[in-house]
């Protein structure tokens, strides 16, 4: 389960909080637009973050990934933002050299 200090340490800069309660959070990355849903997986002795994701808020979530705690989901998360804003910007890149006039209509931040 999650309990409320855990929730309270989501860096509400980085993350929207949508929805949250002793079971599951569901967050969206500011920088991404990403939805992410946690769910609590308790057993006996360890628990664990179940994780579905979900690009747009009309896509279906898919899992991504089961953590040992909420800290290292977030930290998985933010990685995984990383890496797809990276790719964002060497996809965009490429397509200036071939498409020079071409106006993205989500333009990333730093795309040198």
């Amino acid at each position: 389960m999650f309990t409320l200090e855990q929730i309270n340490t989501i860096d509400k800069s980085y993350f929207r909080i949508i929805g949250s309660n002793q079971f599951s959070i569901t967050l969206q990355s500011k920088n991404t637009g990403h939805e992410w849903h946690l769910l609590a997986s308790d057993f006996r002795f360890a628990s664990s973050c179940i994780v579905e994701h979900r690009h747009h808020h009309t896509d279906s979530f898919h899992y991504h990934g089961r953590y040992p705690s909420l800290l290292i989901t977030i930290e998985n998360i933010q990685s995984h933002d990383t890496w797809f804003i990276n790719k964002t910007i060497q996809h965009q890149k490429q397509i200036l050299k071939k498409h020079p006039n071409v106006i993205f209509h989500l333009q990333l931040k730093n795309t040198k």
